[in-house]
């Protein structure tokens, strides 16, 4: 196990605020290695928030025994929608009065279980497990998995130095319209089960199957070192080439896709910002492995909140939708900064959530106090307006440039007349003048010569 050089100063600082029989638990972040199975990084980790009771006041952890199990298990599917592409849990982590604790028969049982449980959820090859015990201020490694029952073994730790540097960062634009629709369905009914199921049909078995997947612009080969072949790259843009779906309309039982190769298309509304990240040592195929999953996950992930916030609402499992208004809008998604500016997590907001909604959200969450948003999807409806107030300014921009012409075009003729007018009076300046010297020429001879 290789571990960021941040957790155990961290563990430490933590536990100095725990009181001496309390306990800590969280869910380790990082990374399982594809080209070596025994190896998984560590960058970080997110401690579990405390449970409340009645009263709202929070309930300390007294034993291991008394961690409640499902809560943890929600926080881990909370997290696990916020992660990016290649970026996972790979464990968790206990902070304890004394490690030997860990070895009582009933606390190993219970989180053995736990473990199970997690690893269904998240379903990796192994799970890390790191402890600190307050009493001694040091760090244990183990690992599991399933072929071992989930007991766990000893594992070396070896800690690097920033060990987020040495990540590479994975960007794709996907420019994409998601409709639901209910043309199939008498009663409009649609089953977050049945949308899921039609996301993997059509990424997994269609849009994938039939696109070509560019890294810098380039086909790169699968089993190349990505660091390698991209030398002192830290950031890498993927193209996703759509072939046979190109401009097309791909749709299932209860969605309907629009794709597009091209960004530049007005008719696709919504630009997603898909992320994965890789260690600077895997291989093309795992990078391009991670950033598939983003982007599933990416739409997945908000039907799933669109789903839970109907059912928290009209305690319904289902979506039902009118002729008149089929389409729904997903909630967009928020890059958040994580690991200094190399590695970052996301939440998602509904369409009546506000920014400051979602700074709460990760304070309350991950325990980040004043949590940088980095950057924030736009709103189809935004874009609608913005269109809108384009339009309206195009419009205003034109009249009043219109107006301008008009005066301009008035101004020649305006000179043009001035200057007439000016010579026919010099015209006739010039005539009395003459006139007036004729007479008195006229004069001066008839009584002086």
């Amino acid at each position: 196990m290789i571990i960021n050089s941040n957790i155990k100063s961290n563990l430490e600082e933590r536990s100095k605020k725990l009181e001496q029989s309390h306990i800590e638990i969280g869910l380790l972040i990082g990374q399982e290695s594809e080209i070596n199975d025994q190896q998984t990084y560590v960058l970080g980790f997110f401690p579990t928030p405390l449970n409340v009771d009645d009263d709202n006041k929070p309930i300390n952890i007294e034993s291991i025994l008394s961690i409640d199990k499902e809560w943890v298990l929600e926080y881990c599917h909370q997290i696990n929608l916020m992660l990016y592409g290649g970026i996972d849990i790979v464990g968790i982590y206990m902070i304890t009065a004394d490690s030997e604790t860990l070895n009582e028969k009933n606390n190993e049982s219970f989180i053995m279980k736990l473990l199970k449980s997690i690893h269904i959820i998240i379903n990796s090859k192994s799970l890390q497990f790191i402890s600190f015990s307050k009493k001694t201020g040091l760090i244990n490694g183990k690992s599991t998995n399933s072929s071992q029952l989930y007991r766990l073994k000893s594992t070396e730790l070896k800690v690097i130095n920033n060990l987020e540097t040495e990540f590479l960062s994975l960007h794709c634009i996907l420019p994409i319209d998601i409709n639901l629709k209910s043309n199939n369905n008498k009663n409009g009914m649609i089953s977050f089960e049945n949308v899921k199921k039609d996301i993997k049909e059509i990424f997994e078995n269609q849009l994938f199957k039939e696109s070509i997947i560019l890294i810098e612009n380039e086909l790169a080969n699968d089993n190349e070192i990505i660091s390698k072949l991209f030398k002192s790259k830290s950031n890498l843009k993927i193209d996703l080439l759509i072939n046979q779906l190109d401009s097309n309309l791909t749709s299932t039982s209860s969605l309907q896709f629009n794709f597009n190769n091209n960004n530049n298309n007005n008719n696709i509304h919504n630009k997603t910002h898909c992320i994965a990240y890789i260690h600077q040592l895997e291989q093309v195929k795992t990078a391009i492995k991670f950033i598939k999953k983003d982007i599933i996950k990416s739409v997945e992930s908000r039907f799933d909140l669109l789903f839970n916030e109907i059912h928290s609402n009209k305690n319904e499992d289902k979506i039902k939708l009118s002729k008149e208004s089929p389409i729904l809008e997903l909630p967009r998604r928020v890059n958040i900064q994580w690991l200094s500016n190399d590695i970052s997590i996301c939440d998602y907001l509904s369409s009546d959530e506000t920014i400051e909604d979602c700074c709460k959200t990760i304070t309350d969450l991950l325990q980040i106090d004043s949590p940088k948003i980095n950057s924030i999807e736009s709103s189809k409806n935004n874009e609608k307006l913005t269109t809108k107030k384009n339009i309206t300014e195009k419009k205003e921009n034109e009249g009043a440039k219109k107006e301008i012409n008009e005066t301009k075009s008035q101004l020649p003729k305006q000179s043009s007349s001035q200057n007439i007018q000016t010579k026919q009076t010099n015209n006739l300046y010039f005539i009395i003048i003459i006139s007036v010297l004729v007479l008195m020429m006229a004069f001066y001879f008839k009584f002086f010569v």
